[in-house]
């Protein structure tokens, strides 16, 4: 199923009950998997009371650390590529109800809409530093601020202001938004979307994806559009289907490559460990449209 750009939520390792049926060595990574985040969790109420000064409310802090390894592989390529990454989210729920600080090795500002700017065959380019966020909701408009602070030589930064909204009527649902946002590498740009979803069933939903981004610095201007057909299995599994054209305006307005993927989700161990595997093909113009077929496999360990 899609998310619309919702927060991590979910019960973290820690509050995971032991079943007799688990097997020692799965029993051993939950209660190592509960030591860590027992102890990550100590430490982000530990800066949150040291910023608020005392504890104002009971909520749950919802703070988590993701560890990913990422593998690719493409048809012609003399060797895979293999990338691991982490990012924290640490959440501050007695400074501000709404802010929320991030720490990773990858620009998560970049992660636009329903289909990522990056794309199956492409890994996220390496940009260490923090993130931000503050949101509020207006009356029906989600307001997201996340400036962020990237690590590198020289130190830059980065900004992003972020208009949402899920609009849900009877058969179907339609999620616009709009984006301003500049940083060092692309300069000033717009991004828009408006995709539609509509519920088929309890394992079904069909979705029709259009967005599109504007960078100022090159004039460019791509635009992602098609559909994605989403099947729930259980719980824990999930795979989902997408025909997703590429277009951009240079030198003229046209289509510059189709993709067709098929992603497979499965949450081995809930909130702790997860994977993915998507197999696609890939249609460019600079390869006169002769399709080329890869496969991206990426595991997470959540904290």
């Amino acid at each position: 199923m899609i998310s619309y750009a919702q927060d991590f939520k979910g019960t973290k390792g820690k509050n995971i009950q032991k079943e007799e049926t688990t097997s020692e060595v799965t029993q051993e990574l939950i209660e190592t998997n509960i030591t860590i985040s027992e102890w990550f969790d100590s430490v982000a109420e530990g800066i949150d009371l040291f910023l608020a000064g005392k504890k104002f409310t009971r909520r749950e802090n919802k703070s988590y650390l993701k560890i990913e390894n990422t593998t690719f592989y493409n048809q012609g390529d003399s060797r895979e590529t293999s990338i691991t990454g982490f990012h924290v989210n640490l959440r501050l729920p007695n400074v501000e109800e709404y802010w929320h600080l991030k720490f990773s090795d990858y620009d998560d500002n970049n992660d636009r809409g329903i289909y990522k700017n990056y794309k199956p065959t492409e890994s996220r380019p390496k940009n260490y530093g923090a993130t931000v966020g503050v949101s509020r909701n207006v009356q029906n408009v989600r307001v997201s601020f996340s400036p962020r602070v990237q690590l590198q030589s020289p130190i830059s930064i980065s900004h992003s202001l972020a208009f949402e909204n899920i609009l849900q009527f009877q058969k179907f649902n339609i999620n616009p938004k709009f984006e301003i946002f500049a940083d060092a590498d692309k300069g000033v740009g717009l991004f828009q979307a408006l995709n539609f979803n509509f519920p088929l069933n309890q394992s079904f939903s069909l979705s029709f994806i259009n967005q599109g981004e504007y960078i100022e610095r090159t004039y460019l201007y791509t635009v992602d559009q098609g559909p994605s057909l989403d099947q729930r299995l259980n719980e824990n599994q999930s795979i989902s289907y997408r025909l997703i054209f590429t277009s951009k305006n240079q030198p003229n307005y046209r289509l510059s490559g189709y993709t067709f993927s098929t992603a497979w989700n499965h949450q081995l161990l809930k909130n702790i460990l997860e994977y993915s595997i998507t197999p696609y093909i890939r249609f460019t113009e600079d390869r006169a449209f002769t399709g080329k077929t890869g496969i991206s496999a990426n595991i997470g360990l959540i904290f």
